[in-house]
């Protein structure tokens, strides 16, 4: 087995693990605190909080400020409401900011394709930071949910996903300037509150600007996302990676780089999982309407916290936000 190969089994067994013993001290702890609502996070957002957060020091209070963080920015943008109302600025953001959600891996990453010669960043700067978080927030959340689809498709616990990020026809712009900072500013909305969400990166038709800047900044970034991060060449390279590495078929992959997938647009993949939330909602009020009246419901016990399980031996000690 592959260096890579081994790195990769030892991280999808920890992705696809229920909350392990040592995991529960932190869990009971961040969503203990009264600042802190429940509702507003499901059973796997509370794992990549958990998870997401191991390498920082001291763990358990870093990971009770990253719930509490992430609760009041949830609060703050209208969370509970991104897959059920219209955002006013939804359609020109993905239209000025497109990526595409293709197949997935062998394991069940999908992939998800942005190119970055084709975003609009001064449209995107000029956007006000509720305007922004509320349209990238929403995206997002619409990824969990099409992660979550495919994943119980597979059989198997997913909530990570492969990016691709193709730099042709870029150049100095990626070092520094208004592009940087609209990039930075709205990867980072995934990083804070969105945690533990990238298995892999992969950046193609890197200029030789970026892999010089690459070279000098990565021995700071965290050992365990370094790793996430491959610097290829070319999309010949990244289409012969993902077959061999990631055990795709054409099918799955980006007909950009030598696929047959073609992709689904991103404002598409938002409306598609709102539909999708919509009929949840109705199916559940309906059964709701032949089920016992609202104050025997009321009566019924909340679900217990879940147990923890037993660790795989081979279940990966450090991570990170990304």
């Amino acid at each position: 087995m592959s260096k890579t190969a081994e790195i990769d089994a030892k991280n999808e067994k920890e992705e696809k693990s229920d909350l392990l013993p040592e995991e529960k001290t932190f869990y009971d702890q961040g969503l203990g605190q009264e600042n802190v609502d429940k509702s507003l996070f499901s059973e796997t957002d509370r794992l990549q909080i958990v998870r997401g957060y191991q390498t920082y020091e001291p763990r358990d209070e870093e990971t009770k400020k990253a719930f509490v963080m992430i609760n009041e920015w949830r609060v703050e943008n209208g969370y509970s409401e991104f897959l059920t109302k219209e955002q006013d600025i939804a359609d020109e953001f993905h239209k000025h900011w497109n990526e595409y959600i293709y197949g997935s891996d062998k394991y069940g990453h999908c992939i998800i394709g942005m190119t970055i010669k084709d975003i609009d960043t001064d449209w995107v700067s000029d956007m006000t930071d509720e305007s922004l978080n509320k349209a990238q927030g929403q995206r997002l959340t619409a990824y969990s949910k099409w992660k979550t689809g495919v994943a119980k498709k597979k059989g198997v616990q997913r909530y990570k996903h492969t990016l691709i990020v193709d730099l042709k026809g870029t150049g100095m712009s990626l070092v520094g300037g208004k592009k940087r900072g609209v990039l930075k500013k709205v990867m980072g909305i995934g990083s804070d509150y969105f945690p533990e969400t990238i298995w892999k990166i992969y950046v193609i038709n890197t200029p030789f600007i970026f892999r010089a800047a690459w070279a000098i900044v990565s021995p700071w970034i965290h050992p365990v996302t370094r790793a996430k991060v491959h610097i290829l060449g070319s999309a010949k390279t990244l289409l012969a990676t993902l077959q061999n590495d990631d055990g795709m078929d054409l099918a799955d992959i980006p007909d950009v780089i030598g696929g047959k997938c073609p992709g689904t647009k991103s404002f598409d993949v938002l409306k598609q999982m709102m539909a999708e939330t919509k009929a949840e909602a109705e199916a559940e009020a309906a059964a709701g309407a032949d089920g016992p009246s609202a104050e025997v419901a009321a009566e019924k016990p909340a679900a217990e916290e879940p147990a923890a399980v037993a660790p795989s031996p081979d279940s990966v000690k450090k991570t990170t936000l990304l």
